[in-house]
Parts: C-alpha cells; sequence; structure tokens
C-alpha cells in the first residue's frame, strides 16, 4: 500500500532518496521496505518529540500525524503556518528512515530493563543487572535528528522559559 504523504508519513519514498544522496547515504531497496521504513520513521519522529513541538495539530483529534499543527512557532519565535510540515520534519523522518531502511526496529528496540547487564568485573568475569533507569534509558539517541529538530522544539515554551 503505498505512502500517503500527511496521513501515515511526511515525506515521499522520492523525498527521502533525494534527502539521503543529499548527505551521502542511502535510501535504496524494495519499495514496500521503504514504504515500512516511512511509516517507521514517521511514528518515531511523532513518539519522540511531540510533547517538545509547540502548538497542537490543527484537525485536533482526527489529525494522524502531528503536524501540520497551529500557533506553532519555531524558537525563534516565527509562526509556522497551519498547513506546512516543516522542512526540518521532513529531513529528520528522512534520517529516521534510513536508519529504519538498514536496520527494521532500530530507533523503537523492545527492552526489558531487567536483562539489561553490564561488565563490572574483568577478572574472573562478573556481569551486574542494570535495573535503574528503566526503558527510557535504553532508548537510542539520535543526536543529528535532535540537531535538525533543534529550530522546532519549544517554540513559545521555550521563549517563556528564556524571559
Amino acid at each position: 500500500m503505498a505512502i500517503t504523504v500527511g496521513t501515515d508519513g511526511y515525506i515521499s519514498i522520492a523525498e527521502a532518496v533525494a534527502y539521503a544522496d543529499s548527505v551521502g547515504a542511502s535510501f535504496d531497496g524494495v519499495v514496500a521496505d521503504q514504504e515500512a521504513a516511512l511509516r517507521r520513521a514517521t511514528r518515531w519522529v511523532d513518539a519522540t518529540y511531540r510533547i517538545r513541538f509547540s502548538g497542537y495539530k490543527t484537525a485536533k483529534r482526527t489529525q494522524s500525524l502531528e503536524w501540520p499543527r497551529t500557533d506553532a512557532e519555531d524558537a525563534n519565535g516565527e509562526e509556522i503556518p497551519v498547513d506546512e510540515i516543516p522542512v526540518e520534519i521532513k529531513d529528520a523522518t528522512a534520517e529516521a528512515a534510513i536508519r529504519e531502511l538498514a536496520k527494521p526496529g532500530v530507533l523503537a528496540p523492545d527492552v526489558v530493563p531487567g536483562e539489561q547487564k553490564v561488565l563490572t568485573q574483568v577478572g574472573e568475569i562478573s556481569w551486574t543487572s542494570l535495573a535503574s533507569g528503566g526503558a527510557d534509558a535504553q532508548r537510542p539517541v539520535v543526536s543529528v535528528i535532535d540537531g535538525i529538530l533543534a529550530p522546532l522544539i519549544g517554540g513559545k515554551t521555550n521563549r517563556l522559559l528564556r524571559s
């Protein structure tokens, strides 16, 4: 089933390929795999960053994705049009999709914190369970995506906190 930009994804396969080419990466593969990667990437961007976006979904609960948004501003206080999916969202989705196509599930792994272990001794090998931090401590941090989305994070909220 073809991806529908604005309904189940932020970008098309062609946009993802063009972005990947521009940064020296690859988004080549079977169309169904590319579409699945784009859907997972879109869901991950929304789930990871939604609480830090300013404004609210333009079509409220009937809207499946977080963008477009009403009353959204970038970190400089510039208004984002209500019908716009910002280029930062599209680029972040492309970055996430590149990773998801290469290794499906890499951005949202299933984690059982009680099963996480760390080597704490080398002589006569010893392991220690990691239970602190929970699953949130095991989520991947993708610095390049954080950087791409930095101009969108906060908006009005950040300006209020800085005042």
